[in-house]
């Protein structure tokens, strides 16, 4: 018999983060739900304990597969945020210095060269 009862398979830092797994999810094939996103709006200035941080849940059959995916997704992003940043750039446009990690010129919006 296939498990299709729910199974808790990410603990998010926040609400975006907890909609950006089930999009990456979706797009795998995975049908899930959020649950417990709206609880940071009642946490207020309180602070969010981990109990009450968003997870989500996938029905589960597909929990192992949901797990690999975001196992992999984490490991992508973390590399991302480990690269060195890219090297500023000079504006054509109007010659004002840009940081790397812009594409756009932030003074005249002129694209990076």
């Amino acid at each position: 018999m296939v498990d299709v009862d729910p199974v808790e398979v990410y603990v998010a830092h926040d609400a975006s983060d907890a909609a950006m797994a089930l999009a990456m999810l979706g797009a795998e094939g995975i049908e899930g739900r959020v649950v417990g996103e709206n609880l940071q709006t009642a946490a207020g200035e309180l602070g969010m304990s981990y109990n009450a941080l968003p997870r989500v849940w996938v029905p589960g059959d597909q929990a192992e597969r949901a797990r690999e995916l975001i196992r992999a997704h984490e490991r992508e992003r973390s590399a991302q945020a480990d690269a060195a940043p890219a090297d500023p750039w000079v504006c054509p446009g109007c010659e004002e210095s840009v940081p790397g990690d812009f594409d756009l010129c932030w003074s005249c919006q002129t694209e990076r060269p």
